[in-house]
């Protein structure tokens, strides 16, 4: 049981982390359409997105080789749910990699075998 809940919470902080990461790409996005229109005459701006568009490419990276195609066409709902199945991926992993490293370390509320 410990064990599904070191997924389940590193699954949720994964997806609020990639959900906020992706927020702030299409806001920073928008602002950067807003600004090069109306404050620049059209004049183009430097991205300032780039670092949040690598680190979402690494993060996204276990879902990608299962559906390549589906971040291209993906709607901000599809976007979501693919974010949540490539959460329970690196909850999946993190998640064992943690409660392991926990019952190692006999980490405060593991049960030990006796």
């Amino acid at each position: 049981m410990r064990w599904f809940k070191s997924i389940a919470w590193t699954a949720l902080g994964s997806w609020l982390l990639q959900s906020l990461m992706f927020i702030m790409l299409f806001a920073s996005a928008f602002e950067r359409i807003v600004v090069q229109c109306f404050v620049s005459l059209g004049a183009r701006q430097p991205e300032a997105s780039a670092f949040l568009s690598g680190t979402m490419k690494i993060l996204a990276w276990p879902v990608h080789p299962l559906f390549p195609s589906a971040w291209a066409d993906a709607t901000f709902v599809q976007a979501i749910l693919l974010l949540g199945l490539n959460s329970l991926i690196w909850g999946g992993v993190l998640g064992t990699i943690w409660f392991f490293l926990r019952r190692m370390r006999g980490g405060r509320g593991v049960e030990r075998p006796s």
